[in-house]
C-alpha cells in the first residue's frame, strides 16, 4: 500500500475529520479538503476491510470508470469495436504511471471520457447533454485542483467545436456549482499558505522531458525520469518493447484522427504540454506540472485508434490486439504498485503514537532526524507513518514542509545543531527518534526515554508551551536560532535585518536543491554566481542580510564541482571554489576545471594539489605538473587548472593573488556578540563597529585564529574589518558584559508564523519564524477557519443540490452543430508555436506532401523513425534522442500529415 495519502489507509475517519479543519496538529494542510469527496469517502466507507483490499477496490473502480467511459464515448461516435481503444485509454501511460503512487491524479483522467461522452451526441442530429457531463465532473474531487481543472478542458473544447453555446453555458454554470466546495477553500489556502510552490520542483524539471515524442506516447510525467519509485512508469520509459508498442499506438491514433475535428484537440494538447515560460515558476506556478493536460492528446489518439480498428481486417485487428497487450502489459503483469509497497504499518508505530498522544498534549513533538520522504525498510509510506496516528501537535523536516520559510530554516538549524537547549527553545517537549544517528544520540544522551522497537520517544520538557520574555535582536536566519539556544539557553530571539545585538553569518548566499535534504545547499557564493539550480527562488527566504563571498584581486571561474547541489549524492559545501584561494592548505576544492582571472597579469604560479598532477593552461601553453611553484614564461591574465582525479588545496599567482573570503555584511553599531558556524574550516570576515573587548570561544575549545594570529581571551578588536578562522563547527566572540534580559511579556509559540493567527496580544514573528505576540495569554485561534468551514459547507450543499438537478435533467439535450475542423493553417501555426519555427516548416512540408504521398506513410515514418531511435537509446541513455531537433522535425511532419481532411471522413 502506497497511494496518494498514507492517512487514507491507516486512519480515513480521522483524516476526513481533520480535513474540515484548516490547520492540523502538524500545521496548515494543503488541499486536504479535496479528499472529502469521493476518494476519502470511499476509503472511509470500506475501512472495515484490510487497507490493501480497499486500495485495490479503488483501483478497480478507477479502471472500470475509465473503460466504460471510453466505451460510451466511442459508441456515441458510432465506433463499432471499442474494446481495444477502450483498453488503451484505461491503461494509458498516464494512468499506469500514476495509479499506484498517486491515484488521485489517475482518477480525474479516468473520468475525462465520461465528461466528454454526453457532449458528442449518440447519433446524427442529437445534441449534447451537459447535465450528465456535470455529474462526471462532480465526481472528480479536488485532491489536486490543477489536475481537476486540466481534466475539464477536453469537454470544454468539444462544446466549443460543436458551437453548442447554450450547452456550454449550462455546463460552465454546473461545473462551477459542483466545484464551489473546493474553490472557496482553495482561495483561503492561497491567501494564508506560505509560498511553498517556490520551494518545490521547478518548471525546468517538470517540462524537461516534455518533448513531442514522449507527449504522443503519453509518458509525460517527470517522476519516472528522476526516480524509480513508479514501477510501471519506469518500465514505459526504459523498456524498448514498451516504447515501440506505445509508439505504434501513437502512430495508429494519429492516422485514425487525421482530418477529423479531434486533430484540433490533439494539437491544443501538444501546445499545452510544450509550453515553456518563466511564468511557470511565477504567476502560473500552480500549472507547472503540465503533464496533467495529457488527456488532451491521449483522448484524440484513442478515438483515432477506434477509427482504424473499425476499418482493418482480421489480420490488422489481431496485430493491433498484440500491440495493445504489449502497451498495457505493466498492468497485466502486476506492475501497478510502486516500489516499496507494504501490507501494514508495524505495531510499534501504534504503540509509540499512543504513548505520545497520552503524554504530549500540551507541547509539540519533533520527529527526527530529517528525511525527504518516509522510506522505511518495511515499506515506503511517503507520508510520515506517524502522521495519521498522532493527535497531538508535531513537526518534522521533510521535503515539502508547509511552513513559514524562516520556520523551515529553524528546523534545519535544529537538525544541524541538535541539543536539549535548542529543542526547549523551539518549544519541543518530546522527540521521536526514528533511526539511530550519532549527532542525535549524543544530543539526547541522558534524556529519559522509552523504546518502541526501532523508535525511541525522548521526554525533553512535557510542559514546554508558549514562552514569555524580552526579545533579543539577531542579525541572522532561522537556522541560527538552534545554535543560539545551545550557547545561551532557550532565548527570546527576534531576527532582524540590521541593528542587532547578536550578529551571525546567516543566512548565507547559497543555492538549494529543494529535492533533497542530503547535501542540499551549495558552498557560499559571491554575488552574481550561480550553480545548476533552476528554481528562480534559489533558497528559503529570510529576514537576515545575506553573508556572501568577497573576491579581491580578480575573480575565479570553474566547472562542475563537489559543491554543486545538483550533483549526484548532494553537495559538499566545504569543497567549494573558495577553498582553492583562501590561503589555507587544509581546505581543498574538488572539480573539473578552475580558471584564475587576476586584475593584473602575473607569472609566478603556486599550485598545491591533494594528490597527483594537473593540466595547466596559461599564455596559450599547456603542460602537466604536480604541486609546486612554477615560473611561467610570461605574465598572463588567465590560468586554467584541470586536476587529474584529486583536489586543489591552493592555487594562485603569487604576484597577482586572488582571494575569496566569506564576508558577514552586518555592521550593527550595538552588537554584543558574533556567532559563526559552518563545516570544514570556518573562515569569516566581519566588521567590528567600534573598538571591542571580546571573549573568544569555539566548540571543543578548538584553536582559533583572529587576523591570522592565535586568539586569546579577552581580546581587543579594533574598529574595522577582521577575520576569524577555526576548524571548529562554531565560534563566538562575546563582550564580557553581555547577558540575556530576564522577564518580559512577549509570548512566543511553537507555531509557524501566519497572518491568520489571532490572540489577545498584537502579532509579530519571534524565534525561527514562529508566531509571537506582544503580551496576552498566548492562546491562539486561526481566524480564517470559520470562513473556510462555511465555504466548505455551502459548497457541499450546492454540490448535492446540483447533483440532484443534473440527475433529474440528465436527458435534456441542447442544440449543437456538427464539430468543425480548425483550418489547417491555424493548426500549422499552433504546431510552430509549440515546437518552434523549424517544426513549423516541417509541419507545412508534411501537410503539403499529402498531395502526393499517403498520409499513412508520412505518419508512420514521422513517428516510427523517432520511435525506433528512442527504443535503441531509451532514458537514461546518454544518447537519449527524444528532445533532439531531428525527432521534433519528424514528429512535426507527422502532425502536418494529419491536418488535411481525410477522404474517408470521420
Amino acid at each position: 500500500m502506497a497511494d496518494t495519502k498514507h492517512d487514507l489507509t491507516v486512519n480515513p475517519w480521522g483524516f476526513l475529520h481533520g480535513a474540515v479543519e484548516f490547520f492540523a496538529p502538524w500545521g496548515l494542510q494543503n488541499q486536504a479538503y479535496g479528499y472529502l469527496w469521493p476518494q476519502g469517502l470511499f476509503f472511509t466507507v470500506f475501512s472495515f476491510l484490510p487497507p490493501w483490499v480497499v486500495q485495490r477496490l479503488w483501483w478497480w473502480l478507477l479502471f472500470a470508470l475509465a473503460y466504460t467511459g471510453t466505451v460510451a464515448l466511442l459508441k456515441n461516435l458510432a465506433c463499432r469495436h471499442p474494446l481495444l481503444p477502450a483498453l488503451l485509454y484505461t491503461f494509458c501511460p498516464r494512468i499506469l504511471t500514476t495509479v499506484g503512487a498517486i491515484s488521485s491524479e489517475a482518477w480525474v483522467v479516468a473520468l475525462v471520457p465520461w465528461t466528454v461522452a454526453p457532449l458528442v451526441g449518440r447519433g446524427r442530429g442529437q445534441g449534447p447533454r451537459p447535465f450528465v457531463s456535470v455529474i462526471a465532473v462532480a465526481c472528480m474531487g479536488a485532491v489536486n485542483a490543477t489536475a481537476t481543472l486540466a481534466a475539464l478542458v477536453p469537454a470544454g473544447l468539444v462544446l466549443v467545436s460543436r458551437r453548442a453555446w447554450k450547452a456550454l453555458t449550462v455546463w460552465l454554470v454546473g461545473v462551477t456549482c459542483v466545484s464551489v466546495w473546493w474553490i472557496g477553500p482553495l482561495l483561503i489556502l492561497g491567501k494564508y499558505a506560505p509560498p511553498f510552490t517556490d520551494y518545490i520542483e521547478s518548471s525546468f524539471v517538470t517540462t524537461y522531458w516534455l518533448n513531442p515524442l514522449e507527449i504522443l506516447r503519453g509518458t509525460t510525467s517527470w517522476a519516472p525520469f528522476v526516480d524509480n519509485e513508479r514501477t510501471a512508469g519506469v518500465l514505459l520509459i526504459t523498456v524498448p518493447l514498451l516504447i515501440l508498442a506505445t509508439v505504434v499506438v501513437a502512430a495508429v491514433g494519429l492516422r485514425g484522427s487525421a482530418g477529423s475535428p479531434w486533430v484540433g484537440m490533439l494539437v491544443v494538447g501538444v501546445v499545452a504540454l510544450s509550453f515553456t515560460s518563466p511564468l511557470l515558476d511565477g504567476t502560473l506556478a500552480a500549472f507547472r506540472n503540465l503533464h496533467k493536460f495529457t488527456p488532451l492528446v491521449t483522448l484524440p489518439l484513442v478515438v483515432g485508434v477506434a477509427w482504424v480498428v473499425d476499418r482493418v481486417g482480421r489480420t490488422g485487428f489481431v496485430a493491433l490486439g498484440l500491440v495493445t497487450v504489449v502497451a498495457i502489459s505493466p498492468a497485466l503483469s502486476g506492475q501497478l504498485a510502486p516500489k516499496g509497497a507494504y501490507e501494514e504499518v508495524p505495531e510499534y508505530y501504534q504503540e509509540a503514537a499512543a504513548y505520545v498522544n497520552a503524554h504530549a498534549a500540551d507541547t509539540t513533538t519533533l520527529l527526527a532526524p530529517e528525511r525527504s520522504f518516509a522510506r522505511e525498510n518495511w515499506g515506503w509510506t511517503r507520508d510520515e507513518p506517524l502522521q495519521p496516528l498522532l493527535t497531538v501537535p508535531w513537526v518534522t523536516r521533510d521535503a515539502i514542509p508547509i511552513h513559514n520559510p524562516e520556520f523551515i530554516r529553524g528546523l534545519d538549524g535544529i537538525m544541524a545543531h541538535p541539543s536539549v537547549e535548542a529543542l526547549e527553545g523551539f518549544g519541543i517537549g518530546y522527540v521521536v527518534l526514528r533511526e539511530p544517528e550519532e549527532s542525535w544520540e549524543k544530543a539526547l544522551h541522558g534524556v529519559p526515554h522509552r523504546d518502541f522497537g526501532p523508535l525511541s520517544v525522548y521526554e525533553i520538557d512535557p510542559d514546554n508551551g508558549p514562552r514569555r520574555g524580552t526579545p533579543v535582536t539577531v542579525a541572522g536566519g532561522g537556522e541560527s536560532v538552534a545554535l543560539l539556544d545551545y550557547l545561551h539557553g532557550p532565548g527570546m530571539w527576534q531576527l532582524v535585518e540590521g541593528d542587532a545585538i547578536i550578529v551571525t553569518d546567516t543566512p548565507a548566499l547559497v543555492e538549494r536543491n529543494y529535492g533533497t535534504l542530503t547535501g542540499a545547499t551549495s558552498g557560499i557564493l559571491a554575488p552574481g554566481e550561480t550553480t545548476g539550480i533552476k528554481n528562480p527562488v534559489k533558497d528559503y527566504a529570510s529576514v537576515g542580510p545575506r553573508t556572501a563571498v568577497r573576491e579581491t584581486g580578480g575573480h575565479v571561474t570553474h566547472g562542475p564541482d563537489e559543491a554543486d547541489p545538483t550533483r549526484f549524492g548532494g553537495a559538499n559545501p566545504e569543497h567549494s571554489v573558495t577553498a582553492a584561494v583562501d590561503g589555507f592548505a587544509d581546505t581543498a576544492w574538488y572539480g573539473t576545471w578552475l580558471e584564475l582571472h587576476p586584475d593584473h597579469p602575473g607569472k609566478l604560479l603556486s599550485l598545491a594539489l591533494t594528490k597527483g598532477e594537473a593540466t595547466v593552461t596559461a599564455g596559450g601553453r599547456e603542460f602537466v605538473t604536480g604541486s609546486g611553484k612554477i615560473t611561467l614564461p610570461e605574465s598572463v591574465s588567465s590560468v586554467r587548472v584541470e586536476p587529474h582525479g584529486g583536489g586543489l588545496a591552493e592555487v594562485n599567482l603569487t604576484d597577482a593573488p586572488i582571494r575569496r573570503i566569506v564576508t558577514v555584511p552586518d555592521t550593527s553599531p550595538n552588537v554584543q556578540e558574533f556567532v559563526f558556524s559552518g563545516t570544514g574550516r570556518l573562515t569569516r570576515e566581519f566588521t567590528a563597529p567600534r573598538d571591542m573587548e571580546v571573549t573568544v570561544t569555539a566548540a571543543g575549545d578548538a584553536h582559533v585564529l583572529i587576523d591570522g594570529s592565535p586568539a586569546t581571551s579577552p581580546l581587543t578588536l579594533t574598529q574595522g574589518s577582521h577575520t576569524v578562522s577555526t576548524l571548529a563547527p562554531w565560534v563566538r566572540l562575546t563582550t564580557p558584559d553581555f547577558a540575556l534580559p530576564v522577564g518580559g511579556e512577549f509570548v512566543k509559540t511553537t507555531l509557524s508564523a501566519n497572518p491568520g493567527y489571532q490572540s489577545d496580544g498584537d502579532p509579530l514573528v519571534l524565534g525561527a519564524g514562529q508566531q509571537g505576540f506582544t503580551g496576552g495569554s498566548g492562546k491562539v485561534t486561526f481566524a480564517p477557519t470559520a470562513t473556510f468551514q462555511r465555504l466548505l459547507l455551502f459548497g457541499l450543499v450546492l454540490l448535492t443540490a446540483m447533483l440532484i438537478i443534473s440527475f433529474a435533467l440528465r436527458r435534456r439535450e441542447f442544440p449543437a452543430r456538427a464539430p468543425f475542423r480548425l483550418p489547417s493553417w491555424i493548426l500549422l501555426i499552433l504546431v510552430g508555436a509549440a515546437l518552434g519555427p523549424w517544426a513549423f516548416l516541417a509541419a507545412v512540408a508534411g501537410y503539403a506532401l499529402t498531395r502526393w504521398v499517403s498520409p499513412t506513410l508520412l505518419i508512420s515514418l514521422g513517428v516510427g523513425i523517432p520511435g525506433i531511435w528512442l527504443a535503441l537509446a531509451p532514458w537514461p541513455s546518454p544518447d537519449y534522442p527524444a528532445g533532439s531537433l531531428a525527432v521534433v522535425l519528424f514528429i512535426a511532419v507527422a502532425l502536418g500529415a494529419c491536418m488535411p481532411v481525410a477522404k474517408s471522413g470521420h
